[in-house]
């Protein structure tokens, strides 16, 4: 089954991203196993907690991999995603793919009632 895309337009290079619009359940459970690697799940409040940072940013940067599918560079022509590319893009860009994955790994662990507010 393919998973449906989007294509997101960076600011300062001009590529076109094409970002995969979920998660699988098993990419969404090796990301929790990252967090439960480093951190713990509190039962009582249903949030992950005790965790570094560098955690957190090990858990974006295999969230990439999992979603960001390939990208047009400034010739038009279709580059596969790797994290050096993604590693060596101007900051305004990086930052704008990874608040998409962000936003896109966050709406695969929030409740149906949140989901339904987006």
């Amino acid at each position: 089954m393919e998973i449906p895309t989007i294509e997101l337009k960076l600011p300062k290079t001009g590529y076109a991203i094409v970002i995969r619009q979920y998660l699988t359940i098993g990419q969404s459970r090796d990301l929790q196993k990252i967090l439960l690697a480093e951190g713990s799940f509190n039962t009582e409040t249903n949030k992950f907690e005790n965790f570094s940072t560098k955690t957190f940013l090990t858990m974006q940067d295999k969230a990439a991999e999992y979603l960001v599918k390939e990208y047009k560079d400034e010739k038009g022509i279709i580059q596969p995603f790797s994290q050096e590319w993604l590693s060596n893009l101007p900051v305004d860009d990086g930052s704008l793919i990874y608040e998409k994955i962000n936003e896109l790994t966050n709406a695969s662990t929030l409740t149906k009632e949140a989901k339904k507010k987006l």
